[in-house]
C-alpha cells in the first residue's frame, strides 16, 4: 500500500526561520514530507515518489512521470503532461 509519508520526533522542526512549513504540520504533531512510500515485503520503507507528482486514482497511486516518460517514448511524441481529472468511478 502506497501513502503520504508523515514523521514526527523531537528531531524534526516544527518550521523553518521565520514560521514558514509550519501549515505541514497536522493536529497531531505529524509532518507531512510530501513524499509518497510504502513499505516493501522485507520490511523496508521505500520513497517512491513526490505527491504533488501522483494522481490517486481507484485507490491506486499513479506516478505522472512514468506516464509521461512511457507517452514521450513513442516515436510520434514529442512532448506529454499527465494531469488527474474527476471521473465518476475512479475518483
Amino acid at each position: 500500500t502506497f501513502g503520504r509519508l508523515k514523521v514526527r520526533g523531537p528531531a524534526v522542526a516544527r518550521a523553518y526561520h521565520g514560521g514558514i512549513g509550519s501549515e505541514q504540520f497536522d493536529e497531531e504533531g505529524w509532518f507531512d514530507t510530501g513524499d509518497v512510500a510504502h513499505i516493501d515485503p522485507g520490511g523496508y520503507m521505500q520513497i517512491t515518489d513526490r505527491a504533488k507528482d501522483v494522481i490517486k486514482s481507484g485507490g491506486e497511486w499513479i506516478s505522472t512521470i512514468e506516464l509521461e516518460n512511457l507517452a514521450i517514448g513513442h516515436p510520434d511524441v514529442a512532448e506529454a503532461a499527465a494531469i488527474g481529472i474527476q471521473h465518476s468511478k475512479w475518483g
